[in-house]
């Protein structure tokens, strides 16, 4: 939850009325929750920029994240560029800053085959680079196995996304630890 620029409302994150969880705001006077943008897909986390002109947020895609910056008064958005397949990174800390001037998202990002790094947006260009070097593995990203997007039904028959890392040059249906 965060307080928008003038006082008068309130930018949350909620499910109130809806399956998946979006980003919302709520008049502080009126108790109106009004929804900033209602995918059907889960978003992990959202945040306002320090002007209230924009907002970001992170859609799950069945466990793999995309950015998207909306512009909250025109509804224009645009998809982040330039971050490795992966998520958000939040063990400790919010996944997605903005700087006080609201031009610059700093993102926290994990990837199936690298660690968890920041990375810069510029809302000029759209582009992230990462400007951190977290690491002090002994094995390359080349080492590593990207993995497959999957889906296995519930008792219910609702399929449930799961990533599967395939053993590297393992072909067929070996032996999987779930």
């Amino acid at each position: 939850v965060q307080w928008s620029p003038d006082g008068d409302s309130l930018f949350c994150l909620t499910d109130s009325g809806r399956e998946f969880s979006a980003p919302a705001r709520l008049d502080v006077a009126s108790r109106e929750l009004t929804y900033l943008v209602t995918p059907d897909l889960e978003i992990d986390e959202a945040t306002v920029d320090p002007t209230g002109r924009r907002l970001a947020y992170a859609l799950n895609r069945d466990g793999e994240a995309e950015i998207v910056i909306r512009e909250l008064d025109s509804g224009t958005e645009r998809s982040v560029m330039g971050l490795p397949p992966g998520a958000l990174y939040t063990y400790w800390q919010a996944g997605l800053a903005w700087d006080p001037a609201g031009e610059r998202l700093a993102i926290s990002w994990t990837a199936s085959r690298a660690g968890p790094n920041v990375f810069v947006a510029v809302l000029a260009t759209g582009e992230a680079r990462q400007v951190t070097h977290a690491g002090g593995l002994e094995v390359t990203a080349d080492d590593l196995t990207e993995p497959e997007h999957v889906s296995f039904p519930t008792f219910d028959g609702r399929p449930i996304p799961a990533l599967f890392y395939r053993a590297p040059g393992q072909t067929g249906n070996g032996p999987c630890v779930v």
